[in-house]
């Protein structure tokens, strides 16, 4: 199963940053490419910023095993569930978890 964002964005000039897209292998590792940040992550849950927006992957035993925010690539693995993009910020939401860490 592979996604790609309609509309992709395109690096700027001079950026080795590659435009959003993923691909999912055998729900058991995630590639993508235009992450701008990682907001907060777990063993259930990894949320991040890329360059099309808030994004949640959701699953079980998930680790990063590759991170290079520089570039824009990300490898995640572990058991996916679900990968769904956010209407709010991925900082918004980061928010929320931080306080629920803090009560």
């Amino acid at each position: 199963m592979a996604g790609e964002s309609p509309g992709r964005a395109q690096a700027g000039p001079g950026s080795a940053r590659k435009p959003h897209q993923y691909t999912l292998r055998q729900r058991e590792e995630l590639r993508m490419e235009g992450v701008t940040d990682v907001q907060s992550f777990g063993e259930n849950e990894v949320v991040l910023q890329t360059q099309q927006g808030a994004l949640v992957v959701r699953g079980s035993n998930l680790h990063i095993a590759h991170l290079d925010i520089e570039s824009g690539s990300l490898v995640i693995q572990g058991l996916v569930d679900g990968v769904d993009y956010l209407g709010e910020s991925a900082g918004e939401r980061g928010k929320g978890w931080l306080k629920k860490l803090f009560r």
